[in-house]
């Protein structure tokens, strides 16, 4: 495999994986891993066989296949004219991206719920992200003040745009609207951890009902309202300790009206106290998190 980078060599992103290759996606050898995989198919002709089926890819085009899925890209002609660049990533890598959001992982149900695997995104929008998976490849290979962060931003801005795409091209309006409540619920939610959010709060603000907001959390995350809140104060405390900010400030600054109500929600999440956490990062103890 000829790989451009791996962000295990980066060393605040360590243990989530990231891959760039070139030219490799169309050597007919049959692949499945624990990544997601996008192939940027710049030139020639190829099939992409996944179990029984068998898809025509032409250029311009995006194949997406989940982990777990089995595949075999095959150039149609031997003289080898197919170009393609090749990204994997990991599932948990979506949520180390700056500014993570619900609008990362309109890929990951498009991905699950279409069986096409194939996405022709047409000339302008196919060297847009491109030229995106460029910007990251001359970062890598350069020592400018703040790579690490720039190289987070290319990441960002290369799945975003495949989001992006790829939902304006599948998504009927109707469909449309219903993300974007979702999402919009959710990036509120985001910006206001720090505040009393009540679904009251949250149906007045939104202009829909009570109930239409538990269906929605319901359906989407398995989990009510108030749990998902609780879920997100916790991460973003458990991210301020791993920054060394003081535990008190910490709960207080994302939401939690009192330390026992954060110290047993934190325990039941995570197994730790707040302070068995922090001095478990002081003395570099592996966590299962």
């Amino acid at each position: 495999m000829n790989r451009a980078h791996s962000f295990s060599e980066i060393p605040d992103l360590t243990g989530e994986n990231f891959e760039l290759c070139f030219d490799n996606c169309t050597r007919g050898e049959s692949l499945s891993d624990d990544c997601y995989e996008f192939c940027f198919f710049s030139s020639g002709r190829a099939s992409l066989e996944v179990g029984s089926r068998t898809y025509a890819v032409s250029p311009d085009t995006v194949i997406v296949i989940p982990p777990g899925i089995s595949r075999t890209i095959t150039c149609e002609n031997s003289g080898s004219d197919c170009r393609d660049i090749t990204l994997r990533i990991t599932p948990g890598i979506l949520q180390s991206l700056p500014a993570y959001s619900p609008d990362y992982n309109y890929f990951i149900q498009a991905a699950g719920a279409d069986p096409r695997y194939v996405y022709p995104l047409g000339s302008a929008a196919f060297q847009s992200v491109c030229s995106r998976i460029f910007d990251l490849l001359q970062e890598i290979n350069s020592n400018r003040f703040g790579k690490e962060t720039k190289i987070r931003l290319c990441i960002s801005e290369i799945i975003f745009d495949l989001n992006r795409i790829i939902y304006e091209l599948e998504t009927p309006d109707q469909m449309k609207e219903h993300l974007q409540l979702n999402s919009g619920l959710i990036q509120y939610i985001e910006r206001h951890l720090n505040e009393d959010l009540t679904i009251d709060q949250l149906a007045r603000t939104f202009y829909i009902s009570r109930s239409q907001i538990l269906q929605i959390f319901k359906k989407n995350f398995g989990i009510t309202v108030h749990q998902y809140i609780t879920k997100r104060r916790l991460e973003m405390c458990r991210k301020a300790l791993c920054q060394n900010a003081v535990i008190t400030k910490a709960f207080r600054q994302y939401g939690f009206g009192d330390y026992t109500s954060f110290y047993r929600a934190f325990k039941k999440e995570y197994g730790l106290s707040p302070k068995q956490y922090k001095l478990s990062l002081i003395r570099s103890e592996p966590l299962s998190i």
